[in-house]
């Protein structure tokens, strides 16, 4: 019964010779090799991308054509083999090993017949020509302003045509006599387009964009045509709104229209948090009215969110007669348009139906007159991303653009050209730029080394953390320094409360506090007359980090130098950025070892006292 379970297996030929074997077993290692052999060949060929393009071979095609198969059979066309591919004579191949063999050899390149069917070879790769972004003409082709810091290109606001004589009396009691060539060149365009007034027109205006460095007067120039086209209005309605990214800017921007709108009915409003909570700030918003309660700021100015509370909270509060939007820092807040600041803005804007929202020109809406809305962006650094500008929904944007005599854009190549546009990372000439090599240990010693022989100094951490410990170990040195080397130093950044940010920026420009430190709530627009030196302790992660920090010196055509404190393995980096930027290459400036010698001992001393002196500034 067992025999019906009983499997046969073939174990091999009885009779099989070990000469057969030993052929069997070299003809399976010479295949191999010769597999081995093609593969690196190959991956040879694609390193230097030298491919040859096989074709099959057009004399064996026609010799079969002229000697048919006798027996009818279809002929299969064959690739005539070169030398290193032939087999040596004297290996016998069985069946299998020349078809896998001529199969190999079909499928090395090129379309090759086999029988009715078509087999693909191996594709030859080809480099793939880079494909550059196009920049919109409008940001390729900007409205050049020539030399900005050029004193001699500045006009007198008595003798610059259009401005009102209230606003000009102003200008003078601020201490503005002339206007700066960024402001020459876009005031005269806003009023222009205004010139008929703030109502319905059949053409609306084209927004504006304002790229300029730090400091080049680009607050006045949206400031004074909308306060110019302001006052002759006849009802109190917002028309004018100004958002910017910081309470601090905004109420330097605020502070700013105040003077402007003095000796007129013009009225402003701030929202940013700045004195006291949303309740003080709806006081001074809405006002009761002949009709029933109204918004009674001609001007606003506000910060994303407060503005986005005001828009949902405050009742009566409305945006409907809205007639300049002015978008300050542009680069930045358009990073703060996921906050949906934006969307709420234009939805209170034509929520009733009343007015149409700006888009395409053609016949039929040239019918009708339309109330526009006019965005006006400024920035140092303006973005250049499509995807960016496409969420501001511009309307036929015209771009100014400043620039140096030193600026070199010139020499950027044509691919960076068409990245970019010309003027957008330029800096002011009064503005002398060094890069201190050191290691992270020397950094504190520099930084005091400059606090003892300079005055009035912003200092940029990296982070709010940085800027905490450098503030405790600065105001150690002070005290333990005496008189021998006597500075006052304070911290400005968010671990402060609103309050003491005031505080303490009250006390620096009164020049009671000698050094700042601070983090990136001061690099964005903030104009501290008389800072005359800013250290970068750490190297910029951006360029338009490292011109919004060195920005904040060498404002209005006075002279600055700014610091930037690099430990050796970030020199490359840095070095690549600026050139990539198209600026100019920046001096390498050496502190004598004595010097920091000089200041060792004092700073050892105190250093093990940093972290009691955290606590102590944190309660």
């Amino acid at each position: 019964m067992m025999s019906l379970f009983t499997i046969q297996r073939y174990t091999g030929d009885d009779n099989e010779t070990d000469e057969n074997q030993l052929k069997r077993q070299a003809s399976k290692a010479l295949k191999q090799i010769r597999r081995r052999a093609k593969r690196l060949k190959l991956d040879a060929a694609k390193e230097h991308e030298e491919f040859e393009e096989v074709k099959p071979e057009k004399n064996v095609e026609s010799e079969e054509q002229q000697n048919p198969d006798p027996e009818g059979k279809e002929s299969i066309p064959v690739t005539v083999l070169s030398e290193e591919d032939r087999i040596p004579e004297g290996i016998i191949l069985d069946d299998e090993e020349r078809t896998e063999t001529s199969s190999r050899i079909h499928l090395k390149k090129g379309i090759h017949q086999v029988g009715s069917f078509t087999v693909l070879g191996e594709q030859e790769t080809e480099r793939v020509q880079k494909v550059s972004r196009k920049l919109p003409d409008w940001l390729m082709h900007p409205q050049i302003i020539e030399d900005i810091s050029a004193s001699s290109h500045q006009e007198t606001a008595e003798n610059f045509p259009g401005l009102n004589s209230t606003l000009i009396q102003n200008l003078k009691e601020k201490g503005i006599n002339s206007l700066f060539p960024v402001q020459q060149a876009v005031i005269p365009v806003i009023l222009r387009d205004t010139k008929h007034g703030c109502g319905p027109c059949i053409y609306p205006p084209s927004d504006i964009c304002v790229s300029a460095p730090t400091g080049s007067g680009k607050t006045l120039a949206f400031a004074v045509p909308i306060v110019q086209s302001l006052m002759n209005r006849v009802n109190p309605v917002t028309r004018a709104l100004v958002v910017l990214p910081t309470k601090e800017l905004a109420a330097q921007i605020f502070d700013n229209f105040l003077s402007l709108c003095r000796n007129t009915s013009l009225r402003c409003a701030l929202l940013a948090g700045t004195k006291g909570n949303i309740f003080h700030e709806q006081k001074a918003l809405i006002k009761q009215g002949t009709n029933g309660k109204i918004t009674s700021a001609d001007i606003v100015v506000a910060t994303p969110g407060r503005l986005s509370d005001h828009l949902n909270q405050t009742e009566h509060f409305t945006l409907e007669h809205l007639r300049f939007l002015v978008i300050d820092e542009a680069d930045r807040m358009m990073d703060q348009i996921k906050q949906q600041w934006l969307p709420l803005v234009e939805e209170s804007v034509y929520k009733n139906g009343k007015r149409q929202k700006t888009g395409v020109v053609n016949l039929r809406s040239l019918k009708s007159p339309t109330f526009p809305l006019q965005k006006l962006l400024f920035s140092a650094t303006l973005s250049a991303d499509p995807e960016k500008l496409e969420q501001l929904n511009l309307f036929q944007p015209r771009l100014f653009t400043a620039r140096t005599k030193t600026a070199l854009v010139g020499k950027k190549s044509q691919p960076d050209m068409e990245k970019s546009f010309v003027g957008k990372y330029t800096t002011p000439s009064s503005l002398k730029e060094h890069m201190i090599i050191c290691s992270a240990g020397e950094k504190p010693l520099i930084v005091i080394h400059l606090a003892v022989n300079a005055n009035r100094i912003l200092c940029f951490a990296g982070s709010k953390e940085t800027a905490r410990r450098l503030t405790a170990l600065l105001q150690l040195y002070a005290k333990a320094a005496a008189e021998s080397k006597s500075f006052t130093c304070a911290e400005f950044s968010s671990n402060l409360t609103s309050v003491n940010r005031n505080k303490v920026l009250k006390n620096f420009k009164a020049g009671k506090i000698n050094i700042l430190i601070c983090s990136d709530s001061m690099a964005r627009g903030m104009d501290i007359h008389g800072v005359s030196n800013v250290i970068l302790y750490d190297s910029p992660p951006l360029i338009k980090t490292y011109i919004h920090r060195i920005g904040r010196t060498a404002r209005a055509g006075e002279p600055g130098t700014a610091y930037t404190l690099l430990r050796r393995g970030e020199v490359f980096h840095f070095k690549k950025m600026l050139k990539e930027a198209g600026k100019t290459k920046i001096k390498e400036l050496e502190i004598l070892q004595k010097d920091l010698d000089n200041l060792t001992p004092i700073y050892e001393k105190v250093l093990p006292h940093v972290a009691e002196k955290l606590k102590e500034n944190k309660r």
